[in-house]
This record gives structure tokens, C-alpha cells and sequence, in this order.
């Protein structure tokens, strides 16, 4: 919140969500859905009505039968003493909280602490190397207190950025799990890529973020977060494959079989580009507010009249700023068309 009042990016990879647009009004507040508070070895978590607590089984408490040791639910709103623990009629929805909880990093050992790492491997270089990473020391008078090195890890707040000339390209060739990851190039002549293939996936669990010229190329992989991944200003996310989570907008989205299992939420001066026959499914909310552009196979034929759905949504707020819902490529035309779950194009 700090940051962007001040009118500075916040770092990369810390929990938390900010509310200046709350504050003032301007820009698009995000959501954060629960709470986590830890105190004495214990955590909890609230997500609506619902408040899960994981604490250390107490030898003098006697747990109700069929609820696990260490283990409550609550029913904040019918139970405000929380003295009802109804853990062991609602198990489903135990292991949901109770791997939101754990997601958030709360059963660390004893001392856990995340570690930075820049990027350090030349163009076409693999993510899985080791060699391909600085290693952290954080040291202070004379006193090592934390060093990490090897191979990347889910502690691991990371950071891809281009020092050369020219454009570099990383590969993800085998899962790369990571508490947060910042990729940015140096200028649109080098730019910075990291290419997801079918065999690998990525996981930002704080973050993904995608500065200015930046590229993330999704090539049929599965690219997660427990937050979202952003694409910030002049940089861009292609390709085909699975965000399994929110999607924010504020550069370019070319989408050509690409699912979004959260919400993908557009700035006014976004630009999403759709395959004609195959393009963008949200799972979540669509929140629309900046351009549409369309791609075409080559000798694909179209004739006026065609209709094309080129994204889905469970539901569809705000329109693309194109002038007279309309869009061109190649001297055809198309009209824009909107419902409540879908976003066609019809040739004109």
C-alpha cells in the first residue's frame, strides 16, 4: 500500500494485497478472499463465514470425536464464541483451508528464511541448473547468518532480467517451483523470454511477475500461482496452455488456447489478442477495459455473417475500448459482440 502511494512498484514476491486504490479511488482494487494470522505455533485461516485453526494437540483438551488432533472449524456467524467445532462434519472443507494455510508457508522450520537469487545463464540456458543462479549470502559484521545455493527451490524469490544487447531466452526444462518470480528485459531490443513447455510447469506461489519487456511463452504448459500473475506495461504472456490463477493485464496477452482458472482483469491500456477459432477461457470473472486484436490462420476463409466466440467467461463485466466495437486484420472487418459469458466476433 506504502509503495503505491508513494508511486513505486512494490518488491516482488511479498503476501499481501494493496488497498490505495481503496484509498483513492483510482485503479482497480484487488481482492485478497481470506486472513492468515499465526501466534504460539499456531495458524488460522478465515475465508468467508468459515475460520480454520491449526494449533498443537493440547494433552488436557479433548478433541470432539472424529475431528483430527489439532484441527477446528468454526461457523464464524453461528458460532461466534467459536466453541463449536464442526471440523469432523465438514472434511472437504478442512483440506481446502487447510492447504490455503499451508500454501501461505506457515510450517516452516525453525530457521526458514526466503533467499534471492538473480539469473545468471546465457541466452538459450536452462532453468534447472544450478550453475545458472547466484547464490545468497546475507551476512552482517563479520556474521554469516543465511546462505543458500543449488538448484532452485520454493523459497527462492527470483529474478530474470536481460543485461545484454540483444534478446535471451531461458527454458524451463523441468518443474520450476519458486516463492516469487520478476522477469524484465532491458530495452525492446532485449528483451527477456522464459519458455514453459508441454513437459514442465512454473509455479510463483507469491507472484509472477512480467515487467517491461519481458515475454513468457506458454507452449501447452501450466503456469500456477497462489496469487496471480501480472503483465505489467510493455511486457507480454503468450501462447497456449493453463493459468491456474488470476490474470492481470496491463501490457499484451496473445491467447491462442489459453485457459484462466481464476480471473483475468484488464487496465484501459491493455491489449489482448485472440485466435479466431481458439481463444481465451476464464474460469472466473472477465473484467474488460482495453483493446481487442484478433489472429487468423493463414488461408483460413471468412465470409460476412461468420460468427466466432474468442473468449469465455463465467461472467463479463466492462467492453474493449475499440472504436465502434469494431477491429480489422488484413482488410477484414469485425464487429464485437458481448453477453453476459461470451465475447464474439462477427465478419463484416
Amino acid at each position: 500500500t506504502f509503495c503505491a502511494l508513494a508511486g513505486k512498484p512494490a518488491p516482488a514476491g511479498i503476501d499481501g494485497v494493496s488497498i490505495a486504490p481503496s484509498l483513492t479511488g483510482e485503479g482497480i482494487q484487488r481482492e485478497r478472499e481470506y486472513i492468515i494470522h499465526e501466534a504460539g505455533g499456531s495458524s488460522s485461516i478465515i475465508r468467508g463465514k468459515h475460520k480454520l485453526v491449526l494449533s498443537k494437540a493440547s494433552p488436557k483438551k479433548k478433541k470432539k470425536a472424529g475431528s483430527p488432533a489439532g484441527v477446528a472449524l468454526y461457523d464464524l456467524v453461528a458460532d461466534h464464541a467459536e466453541k463449536k467445532n464442526i471440523a469432523a462434519n465438514r472434511p472437504q472443507l478442512v483440506n481446502e483451508l487447510k492447504a490455503l494455510l499451508i500454501g501461505e508457508r506457515v510450517l516452516e522450520p525453525k530457521g526458514f528464511a526466503n533467499t534471492y537469487h538473480r539469473w545468471t545463464g546465457k541466452n538459450g540456458s536452462v532453468t534447472s541448473k544450478a550453475s545458472n543462479w547466484s547464490d545468497y549470502v546475507y551476512a552482517n559484521a563479520g556474521v554469516t547468518y543465511t546462505t543458500d545455493d543449488g538448484a532452485p527451490q520454493l523459497s527462492w524469490n527470483a529474478s530474470m532480467t536481460n543485461p545484454s544487447k540483444t534478446p535471451s531466452t531461458a527454458k524451463v526444462d523441468k518443474d520450476l517451483e519458486l516463492l516469487s518470480l520478476h522477469i524484465k528485459g532491458r530495452s525492446a531490443q532485449a528483451t527477456q523470454t522464459l519458455a514453459v513447455g508441454r513437459n514442465a510447469s512454473l509455479n510463483g506461489r507469491n507472484e509472477i511477475r512480467l515487467d517491461a519487456h519481458a515475454r513468457l511463452e506458454m507452449r501447452g504448459a501450466t503456469v500456477s500461482s497462489q496469487r496471480w500473475v501480472d503483465v505489467m506495461p510493455q511486457a507480454t504472456l503468450s501462447g497456449s496452455g493453463t493459468v491456474d490463477t488470476s490474470l492481470f493485464n496491463n501490457g499484451s496477452v496473445l491467447a491462442g488456447g489459453l485457459a484462466v482458472s481464476g480471473d483475468y482483469t484488464e487496465e484501459s491500456d491493455a491489449r489482448l489478442t485472440t485466435a479466431l477459432t481458439d481463444g481465451l477461457s476464464v474460469k472466473g470473472d472477465a473484467s474488460l477495459s482495453g483493446t481487442l486484436a484478433v489472429s487468423v490462420k493463414k488461408g483460413q476463409p471468412l465470409k460476412p455473417g461468420q460468427q466466432f466466440t474468442v473468449l469465455k467467461a463465467d461472467s463479463i463485466q466492462g467492453t474493449f475500448n475499440n472504436a465502434n466495437n469494431e477491429l480489422a486484420l488484413s482488410g477484414t472487418r469485425f464487429k464485437i459482440g458481448y453477453s453476459n459469458t461470451e465475447v464474439t466476433l462477427t465478419v463484416l
